[in-house]
């Protein structure tokens, strides 16, 4: 069993069933997949950034105050672009986020963050199809929080982050953000499986129809191949 929380909105998007359809649901499942019987924390999206973001960082600093529950993953099902998740954090407020995470994992250097999050692994320039190649991101979102996270001491963290639209967590453009040992950060990122990939097929069907999808994250590159090439 993981140790992991969930973080989701707690309101539909006006004309929408975005929480209740995709975002809350699908963060219990990967709940009830990794850790004990538990619920996603939910924030308030009808308030502003500030009062999410505030939401977001109690909860890490009730967590870390827990003796024994450091944590191995903390997860976000949100929307999301190239500069900012939902939760309300922006690139220009990262390190607050990333000194966060670092204390619920202060007895590791290899938290792993997921964000199921439409364009949080894209660079911030206005090209999709550079979006597309195997390397890249460099300077979006989940770049900038994995380089935020080897600054608070994380080296050998991870960040997993879309670089489209799409399905919260059944999207395959999947860019992996390592930390590497660096304490300052990489260049970058790369697909996990990239597009034109003799797996991709098989990377494709397993995060679009199995519970593959919450369970790559927790997985090296190499056991995510050796994964794909069994099935």
């Amino acid at each position: 069993m993981k140790k992991v929380i969930a973080f989701a909105p707690e309101f539909n998007t006006l004309g929408k069933r975005d929480a209740t359809g995709a975002f809350r649901p699908d963060a219990e499942r990967y709940l009830k997949l990794h850790t004990f019987p538990m619920t996603p924390w939910l924030f308030d999206n009808r308030k502003g950034d500030a009062t999410r973001r505030k939401t977001v960082l109690s909860v890490l600093q009730r967590q870390s105050l827990i003796v024994d529950q450091n944590l191995d993953a903390v997860a976000f099902f949100c929307h999301g672009s190239k500069d900012h998740i939902q939760a309300g954090f922006h690139i220009r407020n990262l390190g607050e986020l990333a000194r966060a995470l670092s204390d619920v994992a202060s007895y590791r250097d290899n938290l792993i963050v997921t964000l199921y999050a439409c364009d949080a692994a894209r660079d911030l320039d206005k090209d999709r199809l550079d979006d597309l190649k195997e390397f890249g991101g460099d300077g979006g979102f989940a770049d900038e929080l994995r380089d935020a996270l080897c600054r608070a001491g994380q080296i050998h963290c991870r960040v997993d982050a879309h670089t489209t639209a799409g399905d919260d967590d059944q999207n395959p453009n999947v860019r992996r953000f390592e930390g590497n040992g660096s304490p300052v950060g990489c260049v970058g990122g790369h697909y996990i499986i990239p597009r034109g990939s003799r797996l991709w097929k098989r990377w494709f069907k397993a995060v679009r129809t199995t519970d593959f999808r919450w369970r790559f994250p927790f997985m090296t590159d190499l056991e995510i191949v050796a994964y794909l090439e069994s099935v």
